[in-house]
């Protein structure tokens, strides 16, 4: 019998055991499922500037020096940075604003592309670019830029947008309108080779051939017929020099004062 009930006691403590585990792995299992699915999306209504672009472009440096004047020299940022109740250091002080600047990492980009959708006040987006690189070299600025204007230029207004070229105050420093010209190129590129893959999408599931989905909101929402142009969108684009190391932004700070004036 002592056997039979040490047995009995054993079986019944592995089906108390394996309870025990399949509840924990159930519970942390619900834990960890995703909220995305279900959560309100959080809208910014507050009156917003955002800074952008590629990483080392001076994008930290500039948010530093907007607000605190100083240009602290930063390490790669991971995270937003984000100053709200935020007053402009030139122009109008009347107005405040929240300042946001995005980390310029490719696997990071998805925070910047996310509160443009979910912010219904940009007021203007500050296009960061290293001028001192060479101007044929800027596809991922571009895919940056087209990115931006996917979602900006579903607003009937579009927003304004500065190229703000910087490090201008080293001698081998591109002019600004190298760098206009070379974006429209490259977002032309982009634009056509998008709408050649779908195209190629829809040829290939008519014919009953299955890929992956694609739709028109992956493409530019104009009509450039003869090419790409900054011309032809809602807002306005404008590439102009500045360096954030000698605190000279005063060709910025006219800009950004013609549009919070």
């Amino acid at each position: 019998m002592t056997v039979i009930n040490n047995a009995s006691i054993a079986a019944i403590a592995i089906i108390l055991v394996t309870s025990l585990v399949i509840l924990f792995k159930w519970k942390h299992a619900n834990l960890m499922t995703p909220m995305h699915s279900t959560r309100s999306v959080k809208t910014n209504k507050e009156p917003t500037i955002v800074i952008a672009g590629s990483s080392n472009s001076g994008k930290t440096s500039l948010f530093n020096l907007l607000v605190s004047n100083e240009a602290h020299s930063t390490l790669m940022s991971q995270v937003p940075n984000i100053k709200s109740n935020f007053k402009l250091p030139f122009g109008s002080q009347s107005t405040k604003f929240t300042l946001m600047d995005f980390p310029g990492h490719t696997k990071l980009r998805h925070m910047l592309y996310q509160a443009l959708k979910e912010s219904t006040n940009i007021k203007f987006i500050i296009l960061m670019v290293d001028s001192t690189s060479d101007p044929k070299n800027i596809t991922d600025t571009a895919e940056i830029l087209y990115e931006i204007l996917k979602i900006t230029e579903r607003n009937p207004l579009g927003v304004d947008i500065l190229i703000a070229c910087n490090k201008s105050e080293s001698f081998t420093s591109r002019l600004p309108v190298k760098f206009r010209i070379a974006l429209e190129q490259e977002i032309d590129t982009i634009i056509k080779t998008k709408k050649k893959n779908l195209s190629s999408l829809n040829h290939n599931l008519s014919a009953g051939v299955e890929e992956e989905e694609e739709d028109d909101d992956d493409i530019l929402p104009i009509h450039a017929s003869n090419g790409f142009s900054f011309n032809l969108l809602e807002g306005s684009v404008d590439a102009i020099e500045g360096s954030v190391l000698k605190n000279d932004i005063g060709k910025w700070g006219n800009w950004i004062e013609e549009r919070t004036s």
